[in-house]
């Protein structure tokens, strides 16, 4: 699938799982196509990075964006995860039970590891680089 139309479905599945996978207790604001390394705008034009949760792995494990975007995790699964920082203490822990997200606006230039605790034995570990 080339780029431009990866990056179109990749937004439009985003969309679409934020809409139909919670439990409606979850709200989001609408999320617009964006470039495509799957970085989208939302209603306000801010860029926001979606990471999946995909049985027990991070989709995608390794994003890399820019000082000032957001991060959303967001788990539409039914299974309980966590976003736990490893080895550093540049955002909070967050548990996500199914149907929750939750999200952290990287300001500061550097490389954040992070990793699900019920999970990280089976290798859900994650990155996020910020330029």
């Amino acid at each position: 699938m080339p780029g431009a139309a990866r990056g179109r479905f990749i937004a439009l599945a985003v969309t679409l799982s934020l809409a139909c996978g919670g439990d409606g207790g979850v709200t989001s604001p609408g999320l617009e196509t964006g470039g495509i390394d799957g970085t989208v705008r939302n209603g306000q034009g801010a860029a926001v990075r979606v990471i999946d949760v995909q049985g027990v792995k991070f989709a995608p494990a390794e994003v890399t964006v820019t000082a000032g975007t957001t991060v959303r995790w967001v788990n539409p699964t039914s299974q309980v995860h966590t976003v736990t920082p490893d080895g550093h203490t540049r955002f909070a822990e967050a548990g996500l039970a199914g149907g929750q997200q939750f999200e952290h606006t990287f300001t500061n230039p550097g490389t954040y590891h992070y990793y699900c605790a019920p999970h990280q034995v089976a290798g859900m570990t994650g990155v996020i680089r910020v330029q």
